[in-house]
């Protein structure tokens, strides 16, 4: 491809504003210098040297359309050509189409592309300037004005420099009356000492060094450095003194600043009043942020803004609102409407009608309320009232702390009136004692010294640090007593206790009732843990619970049952006396016990049935017997130590005597003891009356001492006949094993009169056949003797051998103090067998010789 010609060019800026664009014209044409017709991809680049050099700029502009050769661009197009790559003193423009190397030579960019950028203007007659312009000596450039310092300026009309190094801006009849002073412009401003500026407005003056008023109209600034912003016939007359604007504001001291606003007055040093209207800052560095009819009338004093405060204290400070006083030095409001802090670093941080009139006094909020005394604080709310020293009322409505460091938190209506007392909230509350505490509720009242009442309504702490913790119509009225909640309880004794519940009465020292209703604990250290009209009367007594249950004596106990009706109830009456449960069980004997049943009753000390109904210990002398359970089973007459186990209808009135159970259905089925030490396990109608006996089963009758009756189920008597006697009646036999097996022992047989011995082959070892001769021979030499036992009837008579012999002779059985029946019986068949043996012998002699005769 080859380039015919190009041409560059660089539009004209219009105004001021030049595009940074580069036309840029020529002809591509192929080998032959034929004209092309085509779009191709261009890229234009330029240098500072027509070869090599440094690349200054480049950009690819991809679809360039060739017609009849000729093409047009603008470069800079896609990439901007950057002002400081026309400001080297010679730049070249290299041309590539497609991927074609670079056609030279490169293009030397000439004076209509220096247009471009244009470097300064000198000996310029008119038109535009758009860079710097340096002028030596004065300027006095417009109409009528009067130019006669040194080094001074004068722009505008009318307006004149009598000073040096002066400066008027623009504007007309302005005077630069003071070295180095500056008027910027307007109408009739007058700077009259050195260093004075006005920017602009009119009839504005600076009469001071340095003062300085920025525009506005009719404004003064006659103090040394002081400054008006703007506005309308303000007057900056303190040193230093400031006003940003608005109208008629008036600087008095040095360094006072007016912000803005109308008819503001800043009369201390260094007070501000930063706009609004009719403020005064009338003492040393006061402050008025705005509103409107401010004082602030000492040192320090700050008012925010709203309307109509007064900051007379020394630091005082209103931050807005309306009608608001801050009297007291350090006292403070917040906000808010028609408020008083009138106390030493008092506070009121808004609401309406609040007052804090004591040294370090507060009220956060709210409406009418007041903080009286030194230290008080109100937090909130209405008609709150914190009268006494370090007092507080937190919020809520009427509420009153009237003593020293006393506190009601919040709800209506409440009066905490002795030191330290506390209300927490709710409505009508009075906390009299010293420390007293009501949490919340309505209408409580805690009466004495740490006298607490946590919640609920009409509650009535009386007691010295009585609680009451919370519920309805609770009274804890004797020192350390307490009612953790429920309903018209009466806890009444010394550090007596009502957990919860309806009703119930703690009124003896020490006494406690868990809960339930209609319980009463009058006894020292009583305790009923709940359920229904209970009663601990004595000292120490204890109704856990139940219904209609009493535990009348000292360290009685009642654990619970009852009943709906009232002879329902279980009564330990005694001391030490306890009742499990139940029903209608009464313990009248010291240190007894029911455990549970219906209708059991115990009158003897130390008793105890376990269950069971109608079950009774009866007699004052009665001692540590005991029913296990069982029905209408009984232990009377002044006995000791007797048990009866169970069953029904059954009783003793022996000492020291036992009946396991049974008896019947009828009364007369019933077992009976009246022996000492006498037993009867079980079974019917059995009955001893004699000492140290047993009798069990059906109709077993003891009247003698020490005697053992096993009567089996047949309807009939079984007695003895004498004391000692061990009867057995057993209808069915008998069987006496002595084994774990059971394979061996000995039986008495249904109807026998005798005992059957175990003899089985397959129970016996060590088998072998006897030595009949030998055992006849050691038989022939054994004492057979005479003889009764020692203790036997004299009328008895015996014979056999002495165990000794026995033993010695044979060695058969287990030693020589015994011999079992079975031995001699095996000892006599050896001998008889012996014997027939020798018989048999003679015998057949006897035949021989009788042969031999004949």
């Amino acid at each position: 491809m080859g380039r015919l010609y190009v041409a560059l060019l660089l539009f004209a800026a219009q105004a001021m504003a030049i595009p940074h664009l580069l036309n840029y014209q020529g002809e591509l044409t192929g080998t032959a210098g034929a004209p092309l017709d085509t779009t191709v991809a261009m890229t234009f680049s330029i240098y500072d040297s027509p070869n090599s050099g440094t690349l200054l700029w480049s950009e690819t502009q991809p679809a360039v359309t060739a017609a009849d050769g000729l093409f047009h661009v603008l470069l800079g197009s896609v990439t901007p050509v950057p002002e400081s790559v026309l400001a080297a003193a010679a730049a070249w423009l290299g041309v590539r189409v497609g991927t074609d190397s670079e056609m030279a030579p490169r293009e030397q960019i000439v004076s209509v592309g220096y247009a471009y950028r244009v470097g300064t203007v000198d000996g310029a007659s008119g038109g535009t300037i758009g860079g710097n312009v340096n002028i030596q000596g004065k300027v006095n450039a417009g109409i009528g004005n009067f130019n006669s310092g040194a080094y001074s300026n004068v722009f505008g009309q009318n307006n004149s420099a009598n000073e040096d190094f002066v400066f008027v801006g623009g504007g007309t009849d302005n005077m630069g009356g003071g070295n180095w002073g500056v008027v910027g412009g307007g109408q009739n401003n007058g700077v009259a000492v050195e260093y004075g500026t006005i920017g602009g407005g009119r009839n504005n003056e600076t009469n001071e060094i340095s003062a300085t008023v920025s525009g506005g109209d009719n404004n003064n600034a006659s103090g040394a450095n002081s400054a008006i912003g703007g506005g309308i016939a303000n007057q900056a007359a303190g040193s230093g003194s400031a006003i940003g604007g608005g109208s008629g504001n008036t600087c008095q001291a040095p360094f006072a600043a007016i912000g803005g606003g109308w008819s503001n007055q800043a009369s201390g040093e260094a007070t501000t009043v930063s706009g609004g209207s009719l403020n005064f800052a009338l003492d040393g560095f006061s402050t008025i942020s705005g509103g409107r009819y401010h004082v602030a009338d000492s040192a320090y004093s700050t008012i925010g803004g709203g309307y109509n405060h007064e900051a007379r204290g020394y630091a005082s400070t209103i931050s807005g609102g309306y009608n608001n006083d801050a009297l007291m030095t350090y006292s403070s409001v917040g906000g808010g409407i028609g408020h008083q802090s009138n106390g030493y670093a008092s506070t009121v941080a808004g609401g309406s009608g609040n007052s804090a009139l004591s040294g370090y006094a507060t009220v956060s909020g709210g409406q009418s309320n007041i903080a009286t005394s030194s230290n008080t604080t109100v937090g909130g709310g209405g008609g709150n009232n914190a009268y006494g020293i370090g007092s507080t009322v937190g919020g809520g409505t009427n509420n009153t702390a009237y003593n020293q460091y006393s506190t009601v938190s919040g709800g209506s209506g409440s009066y905490a009136d002795s030191v330290y007392s506390t209300i927490g909230g709710g409505y009508s509350h009075e906390a009299l004692g010293y420390s007293s505490t009501i949490s919340g509720g309505f209408d409580n009242r805690a009466s004495r010294s740490h006298a607490t009442v946590g919640g609920g309504y009409s509650q009535d702490a009386s007691g010295y640090a009585a609680t009451i913790a919370g519920g309805f119509d609770n009274t804890a009225s004797d020192q350390y007593a307490t009612v953790g909640g429920g309903y018209s309880q009466d806890a009444s004794g010394y550090a007596a206790t009502i957990a919860g519940g309806f009703n119930n009465t703690a009124s003896t020292l020490y006494a406690t009732v868990g809960g339930g209703n209609d319980n009463v604990a009058t006894g020292g250290q009583a305790t009923v843990g709940g359920g229904y009209n209970n009663v601990a009367s004595d000292c120490c007594a204890v109704v856990a619970g139940g219904r209609h249950n009493t535990a009348q004596g000292r360290l009685s106990v009642v654990a619970g049952g009852g009943g709906f009706e009232a002879t329902w109830g279980n009564q330990a009456l005694t001391d030490w006396a306890t009742i499990c449960g139940g029903r209608s069980n009464v313990v009248d004997g010291g240190q007894s016990f029911i455990g549970s049943g219906e209708r059991n009753y115990i009158s003897g000390g130390w008793g105890v049935i376990g269950g069971g109904k109608d079950n009774t210990i009866e007699g004052s002398f009665t001692r540590t017997c005991a029913i296990a359970g069982g029905d209408s089973n009984s232990i009377a007459g002044g006995i000791e130590a007797s048990s009866i186990g169970g069953g029904k209808y059954n009783s003793i009135t022996g000492e020291y005597s036992v009946i396991g159970g049974g008896g019947g259905y009828w009364p007369q089925d019933s077992n009976y003891v009246s022996g000492n030490y006498s037993v009867v396990p079980g079974g019917t109608r059995n009955h001893v009356e004699g000492d140290y006996s047993f009798a069990a089963g059906r109709r077993a009758h003891i009247a003698y001492d020490g005697c053992f009756l096993w009567a089996d189920a047949t309807d009939a008597d079984l007695e003895p006949w004498r004391n000692n006697q061990f009867l057995v009646r057993s209808a069915g036999g008998a069987m006496f094993f002595s084994t774990d097996e059971m394979t061996t022992g000995v039986e008495l047989l249904p109807g026998g009169g005798f005992w059957v011995n175990g003899s089985d082959s397959t129970l016996k070892t060590n088998i072998r056949m006897a030595d009949t001769r030998t055992i006849l021979e050691k038989l022939t030499a054994l004492p057979i003797k005479e003889w009764r036992f020692k203790k036997e009837d004299p009328a008895s008579n015996h014979i056999g051998p002495m165990a000794q012999d026995f033993y010695a002779a044979f060695g058969y059985g287990i030693d020589d103090k015994k011999i079992a029946s079975i031995d001699p019986s095996g000892v006599a068949l050896a001998a008889i067998q012996e014997l027939a043996k020798r018989n048999a012998e003679l015998e057949a002699k006897v035949a021989e010789l009788m042969m031999r005769l004949k």
